[in-house]
């Protein structure tokens, strides 16, 4: 089995010394980090790239840190346990207490020592992102796996399919790396979705590959349709 690579996090805040400084801590502990000036730079980011955590400021300008983590819990679910706030201020009175009660109490107050950061991260990314939890239907369907422009078209079988992820089988050696991000098709349904390589093996001659996808598959509906006009993100 390859081992696993080092976790994403998007780190978010409007200051820029914040920022730099999260991404110093993190980067040195060995998590890939990319970062975000507020909650709509955000967004736009999780929609094209999947993350392990997201760490946000909770005061920030067009779009909060608390409406970031709503607009995350709608759209993207399973991040929902991994999302950290961080605020110098925390919510006070009733309406604190309700932003409190929505996150689970997960909120770091600056400042902060580095190793209590690194404490917080560590405990949120040991637990098992959600969208592993969701019902893997068996389903045996051909799909294209697209790496890069200059490579060639991989021919494989899924074996298994949810809403967030699916696992894939080829033969020969692995051509899948875990982080690599790929564009997957399954003409029999003419869908197309990005994707992450989550992991990669071998067996019995067989490569397999587990995907995380971008944007979420409307499962069982897919695999109860013939065929559909094709539907890209």
């Amino acid at each position: 089995m390859i081992a696993t690579p080092e976790k994403r996090i998007l780190v978010v805040d409007d200051d820029d010394l914040i920022r730099e400084t999260c991404q110093n801590i993190l980067a040195s502990a060995g998590y890939f980090v990319e970062t975000a000036a507020d909650g709509v730079d955000a967004l736009n980011k999780i929609k094209s790239c999947p993350y392990d955590l997201i760490l946000s400021d909770l005061n920030m300008p067009r779009l909060d840190g608390y409406q970031l983590y709503l607009c995350v819990k709608k759209d993207f679910p399973f991040l929902t346990g991994r999302f950290l706030l961080m605020t110098g201020n925390p919510p006070a009175g009733e309406e604190g207490e309700a932003i409190l009660l929505q996150i689970h109490q997960r909120i770091l107050k600056k400042p902060f020592h580095p190793k209590e950061l690194l404490d917080r991260v560590r405990g949120l990314t040991a637990v098992p992102i959600e969208w592993r939890k969701e019902e893997r239907y068996p389903w045996n369907a051909d799909c294209h796996i697209a790496l890069a422009a200059d490579f060639p078209l991989l021919i494989a079988v899924i074996q298994n399919i949810s809403s967030q992820g699916m696992k894939i089988k080829h033969s020969g050696l692995p051509v899948l790396k875990i982080g690599d991000l790929v564009s997957v098709n399954i003409p029999q349904k003419r869908v197309e979705r990005k994707a992450q390589v989550r992991w990669s093996d071998q067996s019995e001659g067989f490569s397999l590959s587990g995907l995380e996808l971008m944007e979420p598959l409307p499962v069982p509906s897919i695999l109860a349709a013939p065929s559909s006009p094709m539907e890209t993100h």
